[in-house]
């Protein structure tokens, strides 16, 4: 397992930037290592809703099925993917003042079965694929203001 730590820093309010986060169907608009991202469970965002989210990985397309699992509004989201060959946790944390929102985006990462043992291998490209959609996330908060 891999993990991942980024921080962002947007200039609206944390009540918009939570919204924006909480609807994964908006991790294509951020996430250049998402391509397709689509609600199949749940009334909308929210605890317990389910994404099915489309991703290239190793040169093929890689499904996984997110799960809000934990959600404290304007404070924190944990969400979770699992794939068949691979998995993600997802834990998003929110902070700020009058000006300024804060995300700690805490992306965990791995593999499942026979590819397991190999995880050490992609630790460099999942560095790069969470700063990626870090990056993203902030360009993306930030043209919402």
């Amino acid at each position: 397992m891999g993990r991942y730590i980024e921080t962002v820093e947007a200039k609206i309010p944390i009540d918009d930037a939570f919204k924006y986060v909480l609807d994964f169907t908006n991790v294509p608009e951020w996430d250049p290592g998402v391509t397709k991202s689509r609600q199949v469970a749940g009334e909308g965002p929210g605890l317990g809703a389910q994404y099915e989210v489309v991703a290239p990985f190793a040169g093929r397309d890689v499904t996984l099925i997110y799960t809000v699992e934990e959600m404290s509004p304007n404070e924190r989201i944990v969400i979770e993917g699992i794939g068949e060959r691979t998995w993600a946790k997802d834990i998003i944390t929110f902070s700020s003042d009058p000006t300024t929102t804060w995300i700690v985006y805490e992306a965990n990462l791995g593999l499942k079965g026979f590819l397991k043992p190999l995880e050490f291998i992609f630790n460099g490209s999942f560095a790069k694929l969470v700063k990626r959609a870090a990056e993203g996330l902030e360009e993306s908060l930030n043209a919402r203001k």
